[in-house]
């Protein structure tokens, strides 16, 4: 199987994602998936994780194919579709308790 990113498209409050996937002997189809605009969501989402996080949506969702139930060609990103992204590709730095309580210390001396 084979996906393509074939470029986006920007509407009211959304850029839609558009990609070919080439899976012989199937034909080739076409799929769109939407991502809200940032000013319409709350998660934080980096324009150039756009296209990453759709194209894991659209693969997730092949891999769930069977004879039986293809994939929607239209899927939709919401906002826990985008925290789950960020945890897994930008986790926040912990700061450990050790050297939070280390630099108080460093002052209280």
């Amino acid at each position: 199987m084979f996906i393509q990113f074939a470029g986006y498209d920007v509407a009211a409050n959304s850029r839609i994602y558009k990609f070919d996937v080439f899976d012989p002997p199937r034909k080739a189809r076409e799929f769109s998936v939407d991502v809200e605009s940032p000013t319409s969501r709350t998660a934080f989402l980096k324009l150039q994780d756009g296209p990453s996080i759709c194209f894991d949506r659209l693969r997730d969702e092949l891999k769930r194919e069977t004879p039986e139930l293809c994939a929607e060609s239209r899927l939709h990103i919401g906002e826990q579709d985008i925290r789950e992204y960020m945890a897994r590709h930008h986790p926040r730095e912990k700061i450990s308790r050790h050297k939070a309580d280390g630099a108080v210390a460093s002052n209280a001396s």
